[in-house]
């Protein structure tokens, strides 16, 4: 969990100054997607640190959000709101999509522990709806003649080396416990997930 979270939010924030520097250059509009980004992460770790603190107290607040026996599927009601809320704060500071994913995705197990069996019915609705309808948007909506621009496939190789290598950064975090080879199978062990 370390190593891809660490690994997830470091190609994310390089993806996002990325983008921002191919849109508006080095510039006035680069500085202020990377003081958004700088900021909602302050934000995002201020209300992580702040709902520990909360749930810590008054335990039961978690269980009244997400009860045990829930027959009216208040949890995946709770988590679809979550995930809507933080994709919604992300189109509005102009940031990566996948980056409120992410951190919609870390927010449920962390502090709804006791609902051990949200994971598997969040996952049959992702991959049952959620997934195809992302794939099928994807297949109808991308035009094929963009493969023949001059340079794309280089940059998308590119990409995914860095991305790769970012990982295996990431990676290095169990070098003293695994060692050397272990840590770069640990990689791609993760790159597989």
């Amino acid at each position: 969990m370390t190593v891809g979270g660490i690994g997830e939010v470091a190609s994310i924030v390089i993806l996002t100054i990325s983008s921002a520097a191919l849109k508006s250059g080095f510039g006035l509009g680069l500085f202020q997607t990377i003081m958004a980004l700088l900021a909602f992460l302050l934000f995002m770790f201020l209300l992580f640190r702040s709902m520990q603190l909360l749930f810590w107290w008054f335990p039961k607040v978690a269980i009244a959000l997400m009860p045990h026996n829930d027959n009216k599927e208040q949890d995946i009601r709770l988590s679809m709101g979550i995930f809507f809320l933080l994709i919604g704060a992300m189109l509005f500071l102009h940031l990566e999509l996948a980056f409120g994913a992410f951190l919609a995705g870390i927010f449920i197990p962390t502090f709804f522990e006791h609902k051990h069996e949200l994971p598997e019915k969040l996952a049959s609705f992702g991959f049952g709806f959620l997934i195809p309808i992302f794939f099928i948007h994807i297949g109808s909506s991308f035009d094929l003649n963009a493969l023949w621009i001059n340079g794309l496939i280089r940059e998308a190789v590119i990409i995914t080396v860095v991305m790769i290598l970012m990982r295996l950064i990431a990676s290095l975090v169990f070098i003293k416990e695994l060692g050397l080879i272990d840590t770069v199978l640990l990689d791609f062990l993760i790159l597989c997930l």
